[in-house]
Parts: C-alpha cells; sequence; structure tokens
C-alpha cells in the first residue's frame, strides 16, 4: 500500500487560504473601458419610451420595431391573450407545413377584397415576408443589385432566387454607381438590351 494521497485540514486551510481565482474575463483595455463608460443605461421603459441613466426625460426608442409602443396598449394585449386562448400559439413557421388557422384565411380575404386582387398571402412574420417574398419575383438569370449591409432576411430572399447578385458597399451612391456602370459595360460588350428585364 503506497503513502496516504489524503490531505489534512491544515492542509486544506492552507490551499484554501491562499488560492486565488484565475479572472472570468480578462481586464479592459483602456478603449474598452472608455467604450463601456460611455454606454448608456436604461433603467425603464414603456413601449416607445426609454428612461435612461442620468438623463431626466424620458427618450423616444427608436431601436426597436415597436417605436408607436403599440405592445403596450392594453386592447392590444387583451386581444392577443384572447387569441392566444382560442387558438393556441398556432403556426410558427410555413403554413403549408405547420398548418393554418381561421383568422389566416379571414385576413387574407379582407386583404384581397380591400386591396380588389385575386388573393392575398399572410406571413408569420416580417423576415419570412421578404425572404419567401423575393424569390417569387426574382428568379435564376436575374439580376439583383444590393447594398452589402441590407438586413438578413434580403440577403436570404436573394440567395433563395438564384439571381446574380451584385453588391455595392453600404450607403455608398458611388459606388452604387461602378456597379450600374459596370452592367452597363457588360450590357453593351455582350450585345445585350439593358431595358429586357432579367
Amino acid at each position: 500500500k503506497g503513502p496516504s494521497t489524503e490531505l489534512t485540514k491544515a492542509e486544506v486551510d492552507q490551499l484554501v487560504d491562499e488560492w486565488e481565482p484565475a479572472p472570468l474575463v480578462p481586464k479592459l483595455t483602456e478603449a474598452e473601458q472608455a467604450l463601456t463608460d460611455s454606454m448608456m443605461v436604461v433603467e425603464a421603459f414603456d413601449g416607445h419610451n426609454v428612461k435612461l441613466m442620468y438623463e431626466s426625460k424620458p427618450k423616444l426608442n427608436l431601436v426597436t420595431f415597436d417605436f408607436l409602443g403599440m405592445s403596450m396598449r392594453k386592447e392590444l394585449k387583451e386581444g392577443a391573450r384572447d387569441t392566444l386562448n382560442e387558438y393556441g400559439c398556432g403556426s410558427c413557421g410555413p403554413r403549408g407545413f405547420y398548418g393554418s388557422v381561421m383568422p389566416h384565411i379571414e385576413i387574407e380575404n379582407n386583404v384581397k377584397e380591400f386591396m380588389g386582387t385575386e388573393g392575398a398571402i399572410s406571413y408569420s412574420d416580417s423576415a419570412s415576408a421578404v425572404s419567401s417574398t423575393i424569390p417569387a419575383f426574382a428568379k435564376k438569370g436575374d439580376l439583383l443589385i444590393i447594398d452589402s449591409s441590407v438586413h438578413e432576411p434580403i440577403g436570404i430572399g436573394a440567395d433563395l432566387s438564384r439571381s446574380k447578385i451584385m453588391y455595392y458597399d453600404h450607403n455608398d451612391m458611388e459606388s452604387l454607381e461602378a456597379v450600374l456602370k459596370k452592367v452597363a459595360t457588360d450590357d453593351k460588350r455582350m450585345g445585350r438590351n439593358s431595358l429586357k428585364q432579367r
């Protein structure tokens, strides 16, 4: 039998006293600390307004899709609760896969009648609406010229369309002009009619 590896109480106490835990995160650099110190802290919000630390007046909250504060309206909360109680969570994706409930059909019929069209389609969220609509109109062989910082669902829709995609630098009209000139030059070189949709 070998020597005992069990520590005595005094040895355990000594190890505990000497132990210094490693930091969970690295120490901030001077620049990182300055950035952290300059950040605004939200103390409270009521939907469309936010109360910032060290600020006396509330500010309009423009970093949300709910900048009008509609989600805070009592009648909308009650309507959402009543709908959940009657229909459950409903479909959270493509209705062809997850199914439809009557309100889907009713709102599509109402929109169709109001717009005077053959039909209407409702989507469960804005992201899927955008990423599904673009491939419905653009196809392989089409050309899409897109801002390089476009919102993700637009990029996904463009990719799904299998169209040729040309990007220009974000909000840079000179970059956009350069891309358009390249398209015009390519059209001329290849004998394509630049007025034809492709």
